[in-house]
């Protein structure tokens, strides 16, 4: 008897629940032959973990995860999932439940082999954590992006946990037993004519971006460069590029002025603290009012739309120069702004912040200076390109006051407000080119280098070929020439000053409208979209 209560003792300090439960039965069965076997598997693993314990008395299941020499976790993943597959990239989402176990790291690994490994195989997803710790139930969710992947491949995915002890020491390793098996399709890059009507009369240097799905137009200029006098619009539009349809919004407001060109805009959802609630709000500004590109004649205006009353008014003005041809992106609530031409390139960059709109607490402007891209020497350019991916923004590209054609680029950090330079845009130098995202990849092409005088090309020409930029990866792809694809057999067509959009809904990325410098019609008006 006692023999039985030292058993028991040790049993309560030192190992599981469920065998704390099986001496119980033990001692009211008074058993000799299962007193023996439990003795023997105490003295066998009496250095084990628990975990290594536990896995000898818990019903297999299949979803547990396993160590690398196969024993069941004392954690499983409920799933893994593909979320979307292309011929270059893929999304992954994971669901990990821990009974008990202080994890410290967790994630996806992936190779072209079944079984990849953490270590072994160097393409695979970290989450780190210092609080994932507890003794209930606790699952997480998680999503890992697979990129630079190669077309028509079979990939093996699978979770993976690290647990860990005292000071967060690593102590195992665990994997989904199930390895989710990633087929890449072949890859199709090739351009389509959008054919559908309905659309805005042809123009070049228009504002055009995003909200989700759907497409905001308008502005621009309708003559000729060179011409003695421009033609401008203001003009406004909504676009659903997945039904091909357009809808007039109120036009945008220009004062005594016929239009307005080279401005810029972009879409924001943020806390509106008069309703208390979270809102969609669109602004347009800067700009030139007269089409002659002097800065005399540029405004740093600012306005915001009301989706919900179709209406415009006025906000804070631009903090910078009046400019045109200036570059913008989007991260979740805020904008950013920056470069563009005044009587010269400039090489600023302002945040807007719409919340200090309308929260009376918040007693800062809404346009906040922050580090220029390349330090305070950086370049000061005109028709740069900008997007964002993955809550960064990315910018490069333009032209300088001495008709330098730039191919620089650079990743902005909204976290730390920092700029980093990246790898090099491979095409040549331009300016007026367009970007766009899909899929946490940035699109970039088209543009021109030319020199004008008067209407009279110097030197340069306009461009037609484009790329795909992988931040994950900081690497260039070149990609199928604008309008290209295998049935037309068309020539590529150069264009530049057109607008750039994208569908996230069928991963489409379009280019539209622009100016052509040979021939007759200059102004364009068709949209091609591309399938990556």
């Amino acid at each position: 008897m006692y023999i039985i209560l030292i058993l028991f003792i040790f049993l309560k300090y030192y190992c599981t629940e469920f065998l704390l439960v099986t001496v119980k039965k033990i001692i009211v069965m008074r058993k000799a032959t299962y007193l023996f076997i439990l003795i023997f598997f105490v003295i066998i693993n009496s250095c084990k973990k628990d975990t290594e314990l536990y896995f000898l008395f818990r019903q297999s299941n299949p979803q547990n995860m396993i160590t690398q020499k196969g024993a069941e976790f004392y954690a499983w993943s409920v799933k893994d999932t593909a979320v979307k597959i292309t011929s270059y990239y893929a999304r992954v989402q994971g669901e990990i439940t821990t009974y008990g176990n202080k994890i410290i790291q967790y994630g996806h690994c992936w190779s072209l082999s079944e079984n990849p490994l953490v270590g072994v195989d160097t393409l695979m997803t970290i989450f780190n954590t210092t609080d994932f710790d507890t003794t209930a139930t606790k699952s997480v969710s998680y999503e890992s992006r697979m990129s630079s992947l190669l077309a028509s491949k079979d990939y093996y995915v699978r979770s993976y946990i690290i647990t860990g002890g005292e000071g967060n020491n690593p102590v195992d390793t665990g994997y989904n037993v199930v390895n989710l098996k990633i087929s890449t399709p072949d890859p199709i890059n090739v351009w389509y004519e959008q054919t559908g009507g309905g659309r805005p009369s042809a123009r070049y240097d228009a504002v055009c971006f995003n909200k989700g799905d759907t497409v905001y137009f308008g502005t621009g200029n309708q003559r000729y460069i060179g011409a003695s006098t421009a033609y401008l619009t203001k003009d406004f539009w909504q676009y659903d590029p997945v039904e091909d349809a357009w809808a007039q919004l109120t036009a945008f407001p220009t004062g005594a002025y016929e239009g307005i060109t080279n401005a810029v805009g972009f879409a924001l959802t943020f806390y509106y603290a008069p309703t208390e609630k979270y809102v969609n709000r669109l602004y347009m500004g800067l700009g030139d009012f007269i089409g002659d590109d002097s800065y005399t004649h540029k405004t740093n205006h600012f306005w915001e739309y009301n989706l919900e009353t179709n209406t415009w008014k006025s906000v804070e003005n631009f903090q910078g120069l009046p400019t045109t041809e200036s570059a913008s992106f989007a991260i979740k609530d805020k904008a950013y702004v920056g470069t563009g031409s005044y009587n010269s390139p400039q090489n600023a960059w302002y945040l807007f912040d719409p919340v200090t709109e309308y929260d009376a607490y918040d007693t800062r402007p809404s346009w906040r200076q922050i580090e220029t891209p390349g330090g305070s020497s950086g370049s000061g350019r005109t028709g740069a390109i900008a997007f964002s991916v993955n809550n960064r923004g990315y910018f490069g590209l333009g032209r300088t006051e001495l008709n330098q054609f730039l191919t620089d680029f650079y990743e902005f950090d909204p976290n730390s407000g920092t700029w980093g330079q990246m790898k090099e845009f491979p095409g040549s130098g331009r300016a007026n080119a367009v970007a766009f995202p899909i899929d946490d990849q940035g699109f970039v092409g088209t543009g021109d280098n030319i020199v004008w005088s008067g209407e009279t090309v110097v030197s340069g020409d306009s461009m037609s070929d484009f790329y795909r930029y992988d931040p994950f990866n900081n690497v260039w792809y070149p990609l199928a020439d604008y309008t290209t694809n295998d049935v037309d057999n068309l020539v590529p067509k150069k264009v530049t000053r057109a607008v750039g959009f994208y569908s996230p809904s069928t991963d489409l990325g379009y280019i539209g409208f622009g100016y052509v410098v040979e021939g007759t019609d200059h102004m364009q008006q068709d949209i091609w979209y591309y399938r990556p």
